[in-house]
């Protein structure tokens, strides 16, 4: 299936990265909505300790069109797909996979973008 097919990718080459849906792995937590994607989708995260974090964009043949380095204090935070990506209407339909990696861990999630 496509959820098994997400689960096994490995978007950072030196250390593999769980997928993780909606759900919290104990760490870190990521997810956007409203899902499909636009201009007014709004990135959730929760990370357990202070320090630097870095969102990036994926398109899902693993290529990064999108990033942003946030220094961050524990706990949740929220902002806008744009602050990572700038326009999101300018990509094109598809599945992207959002990654937030710092601290301790990795957290993933699939967004979809349709016209």
């Amino acid at each position: 299936t496509m959820k098994d097919t997400l689960a096994t990718l490995k978007i950072d080459r030196e250390e593999p990265a769980t997928l993780v849906d909606r759900q919290t792995n104990g760490k870190l937590n990521i997810q956007a909505s409203p899902n499909p994607f636009n201009r007014r989708t709004h990135i959730q995260a929760y990370v357990d300790q202070e320090g630097s974090y870095r969102l990036t964009l994926y398109r899902i043949d693993g290529k990064a069109v999108g990033f942003k380095q946030i220094n961050w204090d524990a706990g949740r935070h929220r902002m806008n797909i744009a602050d990572i990506i700038g326009n999101p209407e300018a990509l094109p339909e598809g599945i992207y996979i959002l990654q937030l990696k710092g601290g301790r861990g990795t957290a993933q999630t699939k967004i979809v973008k349709q016209k």
